[in-house]
């Protein structure tokens, strides 16, 4: 383990729906000490409730004395300060969006360094950002241990999991809508399809509240789409390698989607270990390889390979080390 102490601020993600950034964090905290404090995280010095959530970092540093802070998902919440100690901040930028507020927060605190999601995400920041900040890419990754091959029978032709809001995930919807899971739903009989909405509330999930629910996640969400043959998504309007990329190609199961940004970099292959669809190709493409099960098995199979050798939780910590390593 290395000797860098990390503080590790966002909100307490142990019962969020995308359990991605724990997965991260908690592979992180294998190669140095982390520290974590927000929203739903304790600690006898500091109060944990929202509305009383300290975020002077100057007062932060005093109690955990750290080496680098690392700042998740910064959006709302603005932690002031980060200019007035000594500890290097990175930010953590899952939604590059919205940025006015974000920019000047980094530029006036004088934050150090922007881990950014999606390749395709940080044009607009770049000649934004105050001349030392340092920008650095840090794609979404696959916890092999949950996303894998489980051996289950693969009774759905198709998975959908997900919200499909037209203006967001317009290749998205026309899949649901040709599947009948559109509004309104009218499934279509040619195929046997697992369905479900992806909940609008992302935090909270307790085991008694998913259950109450009928949310999965974690463990009975890679199971779900284990059982599925194809999972058919998109990339969104903003063209994003999203976090269901690589969580469906840790399964087993094959990815159907159009080309994310980045792409090549990312490792992914058209044919190859993914399954290129467009919204004029999707119905012929998603025909053909449900009847050509032992084509899609292949793509399946070098798809697991990717994550497995260039996308796991533990390679992308490492990787996140390196980037804070550089600012110590």
């Amino acid at each position: 383990m290395r000797d860098l102490r990390v503080l590790y601020l966002g909100t307490n993600d142990e019962y969020r729906l995308n359990q991605g950034s724990k997965y991260l964090r908690d592979e992180l905290g294998k190669l140095c000490h982390v520290d974590t404090y927000g929203y739903g995280w304790s600690h006898p010095e500091l109060p944990s409730r929202r509305s009383g959530v300290v975020t002077d970092l100057e007062v932060l540093n005093k109690v955990f004395n750290p080496d680098v802070v690392l700042i998740f998902a910064i959006k709302k919440r603005v932690w002031s300060n980060a200019d007035k100690i000594d500890a290097p901040v990175a930010v953590i930028m899952t939604d590059p969006h919205g940025a006015r507020s974000r920019l000047d927060w980094i530029n006036k605190d004088k934050v150090d360094m922007t881990l950014f999601k999606y390749i395709g995400g940080w044009e607009w920041w770049e000649d934004r950002l105050w001349k030392g900040h340092k920008m650095r890419w840090l794609p979404h990754q696959c916890e092999t241990s949950v996303f894998k091959e489980r051996g289950l029978d693969r009774v759905y032709d198709f998975g959908l999991i997900g919200r499909n809001h037209k203006s967001t995930y317009p290749l998205r919807y026309k899949i649901h809508e040709w599947l009948g899971y559109a509004s309104p739903q009218k499934p279509n009989p040619e195929y046997n399809v697992f369905y479900t909405k992806r909940h609008k509330r992302s935090w909270g999930w307790t085991p008694d509240k998913r259950k109450k629910v009928g949310v999965i996640m974690g463990e009975d969400y890679a199971e779900a789409i284990a059982r599925c043959k194809i999972f058919p998504t998109g990339c969104s309007v903003y063209n994003y390698a999203l976090t269901k990329h690589f969580e469906v190609m840790g399964t087993g199961t094959a990815l159907a989607s159009d080309a994310p940004a980045g792409e090549t970099r990312l490792g992914f292959k058209r044919g190859y270990n993914y399954i290129h669809i467009t919204h004029n190709t999707f119905k012929d493409k998603l025909r053909y390889y449900n009847e050509n099960p032992s084509e899609t098995q292949k793509i399946a199979f070098n798809a697991r390979q990717l994550m497995v050798e260039r996308h796991s939780s533990e390679i992308r910590a490492r990787e996140l080390l390196e980037h804070l390593e550089e600012l110590y």
